[in-house]
């Protein structure tokens, strides 16, 4: 979810500090490995035990979507993202896509001359990206912790992808409501499903209080999202839904990196998906906290149905998500 921009600069500073002890010792890209450090670890939550990335990855094998759910301000999970999606990349010649919930569709034209366009063009230009995308004040979280991610990207071709809605648009929602628009921009808007029960209980515990018509906006935000994938990733090859509007193949993975929040008990956009386009498999990686011993308690974990909250749980101690 995208934060108010105050609150995502008052936490920028930190993370950039983060990130920085992450890459002393680190690979230069600040992936590589690097969020395995201080006892970081992936756990399998179907069988119950702790993994390493390839359980990971075979498990993408049989799926179309890889969900690398995040805490924005956790270094450690954009160096992991960054590291899923180049092993992810290596399980066949299937393309792989990059999904960012940080930039919207309208971004798109930016984010393929990032990666495929020239340097005079922009390509590989992280400072010309954050300029053109206005991520300071789109996204607010600062770019550099996107910079593992983003190199993975321009270095092995893979075509990034802006999935949002504007912000404005879902800003007028929350104010008012999806009732409150004018009835063309209504027209536009994906179909929402806004009775999805656990969807709504995960909402009210997450953000108690809020309103209806800001339920409606976070709704908003995962239906938006979820066609937006829905329009890379499907059966078969689309027209226009490949890189510089050439037809896709159709067997396309993608490896999203958006907001656990998004993805967690998967009924956030990665059912919206599913609704979207059946029988297209997806494996979801969620955050965890690690505990302050620094190890992880699996005979505790193990009593747990974690399997509920996502298929891998990644633990860091730059988390705050309980387990």
């Amino acid at each position: 979810m995208r934060l108010a921009r105050s609150v995502a600069l008052r936490s920028g500073a930190a993370l950039v500090a983060q990130l920085a002890a992450l890459r002393s010792g680190a690979a230069p890209d600040g992936g590589a490995g690097s969020w395995r450090v201080g006892g970081n670890a992936l756990y399998d939550a179907t069988r119950k035990e702790a993994c390493g990335l390839a359980s990971v990855v075979d498990a993408a094998r049989r799926a179309r979507v890889i969900f690398a759910g995040e805490e924005h301000t956790s270094a450690a999970h954009h160096a992991f993202a960054a590291d899923l999606a180049a092993a992810v990349d290596d399980v066949d010649a299937a393309p792989t896509l990059v999904g960012l919930e940080m930039c919207y569709r309208q971004h798109q034209p930016f984010l393929d001359a990032y990666v495929f366009g020239t340097p005079a063009a922009g390509g590989g230009d992280v400072e010309r990206l954050a300029s053109r995308t206005d991520w300071a004040s789109t996204w607010g979280y600062p770019i550099e912790a996107y910079g593992p991610l983003l190199r993975v990207a321009r270095g092995r071709g893979l075509r990034l992808c802006g999935l949002n809605a504007p912000y404005a648009l879902v800003s007028r929602v929350a104010s008012g409501g999806i009732a409150a628009l004018p009835a063309e921009l209504r027209e536009t808007l994906p179909d929402l499903d806004l009775g999805n029960r656990e969807h709504r209980r995960r909402f009210d515990a997450a953000a108690p209080g809020l309103s209806d018509a800001y339920y409606e906006s976070f709704t908003l935000w995962d239906e938006y999202m979820a066609a937006s994938i829905a329009g890379y990733v499907a059966n078969g090859a689309r027209d226009g839904a490949g890189p510089l509007g050439a037809p896709s193949t159709g067997d396309e993975r993608m490896v999203v990196a958006v907001g656990s929040g998004h993805v967690r008990g998967r009924v956030g956009i990665p059912d919206r998906f599913a609704r979207r386009r059946p029988g297209l498999g997806s494996v979801v990686v969620a955050p965890a906290a690690l505990p302050p011993s620094g190890a992880l308690d699996t005979a505790r974990l193990r009593r747990e149905n974690l399997a509920a909250e996502a298929d891998f749980l990644l633990f860091t101690r730059d988390s705050d998500s309980p387990a």
